[in-house]
């Protein structure tokens, strides 16, 4: 499995671009890819357009009330990476 790791705060205007790309990436890999969105208290829209990509990708929205900054948001996308790479058999 493969993790892309994404902080976003009001991106609404570029989010869906960004996610759309990620997407024709994603049919063309032979891995299987996560994207993880850390959507870090944002006032505008990025959240539903986040969401609307449910159905297309392998998608994981973190989402923080309050903006609380850069080193939140890679902590809290890295444990959620991190808790989900564990083997079980090991």
């Amino acid at each position: 499995m493969i993790f892309v790791l994404l902080p976003a705060y009001n991106e609404g205007k570029g989010i869906e671009a960004l996610l759309s790309a990620i997407h024709a990436m994603v049919r063309s890999s032979v891995e299987p890819i996560r994207v993880v969105v850390v959507n870090d208290g944002s006032t505008d829209d990025t959240g539903p357009k986040v969401r609307s990509f449910a159905q297309r990708l392998d998608l994981k929205l973190i989402s923080f009330e309050k903006n609380r900054g850069v080193a939140d948001v890679f902590t809290e996308g890295f444990r959620y990476v991190c808790a989900e790479s564990v083997d079980p058999e090991q």
